[in-house]
């Protein structure tokens, strides 16, 4: 009994230690995963429109991924595209959108935006585009003339 008494607290600390040493290996491991951006289309055509109009077009998009979704950065080509974007990070499965305004104001014939996002996608840089096809605007006499 003295033996196994004496023998139970010698190893008492060697069995403390291996605990230990399991925990620290069953500990979760960091997740690794990539974001992936699906849109459900990558280019929206307003068709014709007269200059001087501003138009909007919303892109939807889904986080089709395994990891959280940071969109860092949204280009355009010109001043005349305004795009707003999610600040936070999109969750795997979450959908999101990115909206862009164009303003066609001294603008003529055919326009083709880029909208260029930078993520932590697995593809860091997505372009989106918005085409139109700016007519000049007609006068207010012209417009009269065509109702009479």
């Amino acid at each position: 009994m003295k033996t196994a008494l004496i023998t139970a607290i010698l190893l008492l600390p060697f069995g403390f230690s291996m605990a230990q040493g399991l925990e620290l290996e069953e500990e979760p491991k960091q997740q690794t995963g990539v974001a992936v951006m699906t849109f459900d289309s990558p280019s929206h055509d307003f068709g014709d429109i007269t200059a001087g109009t501003k138009v909007s077009h919303t892109f939807k998009f889904t986080n089709t991924g395994t990891a959280p979704l940071v969109i860092s950065r949204v280009q355009t080509t010109c001043g005349c595209t305004v795009p707003t974007w999610p600040s936070q990070p999109i969750p795997p499965g979450e959908k999101a959108e990115i909206a862009a305004t164009f303003n066609s104001q001294g603008k003529m014939g055919v326009q083709n935006k880029v909208i260029t996002i930078h993520s932590n996608a697995s593809e860091p840089v997505f372009r989106l585009t918005l085409k139109s096809n700016v007519l000049k605007k007609e006068s207010a006499n012209s417009a009269s003339d065509i109702n009479n």
